[in-house]
């Protein structure tokens, strides 16, 4: 966020308050155990593309209770939509997620329940709303930030753990994998088939790194 903030021009919101805040908003609905999203926008101000002078935004907090269950495994498809890596845009988590929407939009009409992002070197960046991570030759892989991957909160804790490493990866190699998963905050969930070709779904090393992660 403090990145995303720095490239908007917004001010960085008060980490104090922050957490103040996010107590009184578990206490007021019993919720001690989930997870929260922060949302900063530049607040109100006329009509055009400049943020208003001094910015003043608005801060959005909302937490929602962890899933129930483990999610199931998921059908995905290579979208048609590439992801530009050098653009600023792929380096920060905003509220713009058009390219996402389109990219899911595709794969459902595909049958499918996700989409695979690649750059315009056809390496694979991630998916529609989360990380790439895959067992190749053994060794648990993701997509580095420069393939056009964000710096989500798990995939950091697995490359900090010495568990991950990052590792470019073309679509010809996505059907060599022995397992592929699709990595977030909140969850991982086993991935099924890409583009109709089925993959293995190692269930030992799914239990192992929801339990690390989760």
């Amino acid at each position: 966020m403090a990145q995303g903030c720095q490239i908007l021009r917004l001010p960085l919101p008060d980490k104090t308050l922050i957490e103040q805040a996010l107590l009184q908003l578990c206490e007021m609905h019993q919720l001690f155990n989930g997870s929260a999203r922060l949302t900063v926008t530049r607040g109100i101000g006329p009509r055009g593309l400049m943020p208003p002078q001094p910015a003043q935004p608005t801060i959005l907090l909302v937490i929602n209770p962890l899933p129930a269950h483990e999610p199931a495994p998921v059908k995905l498809i290579l979208s048609s939509h590439k992801r530009q890596r050098n653009s600023v845009l792929s380096h920060i988590k905003s509220t713009n997620t058009l390219l996402s929407i389109i990219a899911r939009l595709e794969a459902q009409d595909h049958q499918a329940d996700d989409a695979l992002l690649l750059n315009e070197q056809d390496f694979i960046a991630e998916a529609t709303a989360s990380n790439f991570l895959a067992l190749r030759d053994g060794q648990l892989i993701t997509p580095p930030i420069e393939d056009g991957a964000l710096p989500g909160i798990s995939r950091t804790r697995l490359i900090e753990e010495g568990l991950c490493t990052e590792s470019s990866l073309t679509s010809k190699e996505l059907y060599k994998l022995e397992g592929a998963w699709l990595v977030t905050a909140l969850s991982l969930t086993n991935i099924s088939s890409i583009n109709t070709h089925k993959l293995p779904l190692p269930e030992e090393l799914t239990q192992s790194l929801r339990r690390f992660l989760y």
